[in-house]
């Protein structure tokens, strides 16, 4: 009966949003920030650490605004990142995963992609993964915007950066003009609460954000991929969380003040790492930076900015065996950069920058009540200089270089990274990109040294991953309203980092090449009236050239439609789906085969009601602060679904998120 009652919905709500291209309503503007025109044609500050119209910026790149971050529903940077073109993710009910142009690796820990605060770093220095999920540092209500490079930034950003940078900008605090508060209560005993004050008082732009929430886990089916000798269930105890996430900006005239503190605590029943499956197994993740930054206008020409910066990270675990094993991780680093832009002239800007990272702490500990089993630290440094030159040759033709050079003392690894890049722009709403680029990352401390007697060896012969990347890129304006994208890369992948799981004792080693190969095509609709859509397509190809297969983990298509539309003035429908094909495990050890998962089919819904707007509707004066209600559906006809997990897990693939409700309440003073 449920089903039926939701297909019914759905039903309704697509026959209204079907019509959003062509459905007439009065302007209903005020509660976007800004018209069609900017943005599709947005400035962008990722790519090359000031602003740049998106057309002449020397790499790919996507831009998901606040408005598009409300009018879809989306509660977490995971859900965003999730709609992305060309990404696709998993979650193995410990941490989310993503993956971006086929590759997510099974064992890399999302660390081969930087995720920024405002351009401040938030990859750890132990496994250099980010926060993708609720242990995120900042309330989606209080982000202005997202940039996301789509492709290889180390020329700017060093390791790490060989698929994609995510950078999430904050709001100004004058825009926010008050406290915002959003509440999501739902499925599996969720309860989110975020609060966003920002004011601008005497010349200080202040924006403070809060975010606290707890959920007991969605209750997991282990029926397919399992061995059958554990007794593999629905599992009644889930994997219940709680999280905190705290971060202020201050900003006056040129100095910039930034602190953020993140704490998230959950429980996992899987059976990950042998432990006894079933039981509850606690986990925790804690992370804290502050960032100091200021920017010397000497004049017209010429900038340096300048930023100090203070970070920490722990990780600690209790996993239940005969006994309880422990293991802990604590990092602590400090560093600056300094960058000076100089415009040469008006047709050329060199940019150029040093960058110093000193770890003072790097230390991972594993142990139980009778032995401990590592307990090592590997404090050191890192120093980066870079430098890009844009030249606009002609009007219409302009080159974009880059070099950067990284040392790292822990492993003795230099490193250069070149970047070239080719713009062509016969008129205004028209570009063609040729791009080249060389990324890398170095391995981190858990692959080069991590050991466990007779269950994993180390490694501190690791040679660093790179990525040799050529790609081009159309992005063509059709109209006011209407954007193209299409996109062909083709990237030699050589020492990616993999574990050896064919052996008693796991290791992780080098790849010989991967050779990856993939198309991207989008087009996106946006009206200066709310109305929106996008559809967006990727093949991707990512081959072991020793044995000639596939990678795991890794779709061969993605396709992807999202629409958004007002009705009345006050009643917004956004709709999101979401198809990928299949997956290959990791090889079994009993069978010595690797399995496929089935392809899936996703369908998300978010309707909301502007309640101010609909008391208006009916002529009252009544006064009441910004409110508005929503239910956001994910799932929506609640699919179940395998996806790939590492050789921590007995089954090759786990269930992932059924049919979740959330009733969301955001209100304004």
């Amino acid at each position: 009966m449920l089903s039926k009652v939701f297909k019914l919905i759905f039903v309704v709500n697509t026959i209204f949003a079907s019509n959003f291209l062509c459905y007439s309503q009065s302007n209903d503007f005020a509660q976007h920030s800004e018209d069609i025109e900017s943005l599709l044609n947005s400035n962008v500050s990722t790519v090359s650490k000031y602003d740049q119209n998106i057309f002449s910026t020397p790499a790919p790149i996507l831009i998901i605004s606040s408005d598009e971050i409300k009018d879809m529903g989306y509660t977490d940077i995971y859900d965003v990142i999730s709609s992305l073109n060309g990404f696709f993710v998993r979650d193995d009910h410990s941490y989310t995963f993503v993956g971006i142009r086929g590759i997510d690796h099974l064992a890399s820990y999302n660390s081969k992609a930087i995720v920024l605060y405002d351009g401040h770093v938030l990859n750890d220095n132990i496994y250099t993964t980010p926060f993708l999920h609720n242990e995120f540092p900042l309330s989606i209500n209080s982000i202005e915007r997202i940039e996301v490079i789509q492709g290889p930034g180390s020329v700017m950003y060093g390791t790490g950066a060989m698929f994609a940078v995510i950078n999430i900008i904050p709001k100004k605090g004058k825009s926010i003009d008050g406290l915002n508060i959003q509440t999501k209560i739902g499925s599996w005993g969720t309860k989110d609460i975020a609060l966003n004050y920002g004011q601008e008082i005497n010349s200080i732009d202040l924006n403070l954000s809060l975010r606290y929430g707890e959920n007991n886990g969605n209750k997991h089916r282990f029926d397919k991929f399992v061995d059958s000798s554990l007794n593999y269930k629905r599992n009644s105890h889930s994997d219940p969380e709680d999280y905190i996430n705290l971060t202020g900006k201050v900003e006056y005239e040129n100095l910039n003040l930034l602190a953020s503190y993140s704490k998230r605590n959950q429980v996992f029943t899987s059976g990950a790492w042998n432990s006894i499956f079933d039981s509850e197994n606690p986990i925790s993740d804690s992370r804290f930076f502050t960032e100091l930054s200021y920017k010397f206008d000497h004049d017209i020409q010429n900038t340096t900015q300048a930023r100090l910066y203070f970070d920490k990270y722990k990780y600690t675990g209790k996993y239940k065996y005969d006994q309880i094993q422990e293991d802990k991780n604590d990092g602590t680093w400090a560093g600056f950069e300094i960058r000076h832009i100089s415009d040469l002239s008006i047709d050329n800007r060199l940019s150029f920058g040093i960058d110093y990272i000193y770890e003072f702490d790097a230390n991972y500990k594993l142990w139980d009540s009778e032995e401990v089993y590592f307990d090592k630290n590997y404090p050191s440094y890192r120093f980066s200089t870079y430098i890009q030159d844009d030249y606009q040759l002609f009007e219409n033709l302009a080159i974009s270089a880059g070099l950067r050079y990284d040392y790292f003392k822990l492993i003795d690894l230099n490193n250069l990274s070149p970047r070239f890049s080719l713009i062509y722009s016969p008129w205004n709403s028209f570009s063609f990109k040729y791009m080249f680029n060389h990324s890398f990352r170095a391995p981190n401390i858990y692959e080069l040294y991590y050991e466990e007697t007779g269950i994993h060896a180390a490694n501190p012969k690791l040679k660093p991953e790179k990525l040799y990347s050529n790609e081009f890129l159309i992005i063509h304006d059709i109209n006011k309203n209407t954007r193209l994208e299409l996109t062909y890369y083709h990237h030699m992948l050589h020492d990616l980092i993999s574990m050896d799981n064919n052996m008693k004792t796991t290791k992780f080693y080098n790849m010989v090449k991967v050779i990856n190969q993939g198309i991207q095509a989008s087009i996106q609709y946006k009206r200066d009236d709310g109305y929106f859509g996008e559809l967006a397509y990727s093949f991707q190809n990512p081959v072991d050239e020793s044995t000639k297969k596939r990678l795991e983990n890794s779709p061969e298509h993605l396709l992807k439609l999202k629409a958004s539309a007002m009705f009345f003035d006050f009643w917004r429908i956004s709709i999101e789906n979401y198809y990928e094909t299949s997956r290959l495990t990791l090889e079994d050890n009993a069978t010595q085969k690797r399995y496929k998962t089935s392809d899936f089919n996703l369908t998300h819904m978010y309707s909301s009601i502007n309640i101010n707007k609909l008391i208006d509707k009916f002529g009252t004066e009544i006064k009441l602060p910004s409110l508005a209600l929503g239910i956001n559906v994910r799932n929506l006809w609640d699919r179940l679904y395998y996806l790939p997990v590492g050789n921590e897990f007995k089954q090759l693939a786990v269930p992932q998120a059924t049919r979740a409700i959330y009733f969301t309440l955001e209100f304004g003073l």
